[in-house]
């Protein structure tokens, strides 16, 4: 709808040259919508960088999806061997250390 606009906007700038006064009015009014159309365009692409920036900054503070105190409950309640239990604490425990020192 908006290329429609500024396609209408052109051919009055085009036919503008033939009718004085009101050409004048017309291609002015051409020009502003095509301005008011690039403004749009620009405050759009800041936005979704805006966007973009924040959900990478979100996405990079991931955290684990379980602590230590639980899994050593899981560990108690059988739920999970012991070789898993060691095997899930030690990457815990690298997550972690990848989350405190990745934020210095």
């Amino acid at each position: 709808m908006s290329g429609g606009l500024a396609g209408f906007a052109a051919i009055e700038i085009c036919v503008a040259g033939t009718r004085g006064a009101a050409s004048q009015e017309a291609a002015f009014r051409g020009i502003m919508w095509m301005g008011l159309l690039c403004a749009c365009l620009i405050l759009g692409a800041i936005i979704l960088t805006l966007i973009r920036n924040r959900m990478r900054r979100v996405g990079d503070r991931s955290e684990p999806g379980f602590s230590l105190e639980q899994l050593r409950q899981l560990r108690d309640q059988g739920r999970v061997s012991i070789a898993e239990y060691e095997r899930l604490k030690k990457k815990l425990v690298e997550q972690y250390r990848e989350t405190t020192e990745g934020g210095r």
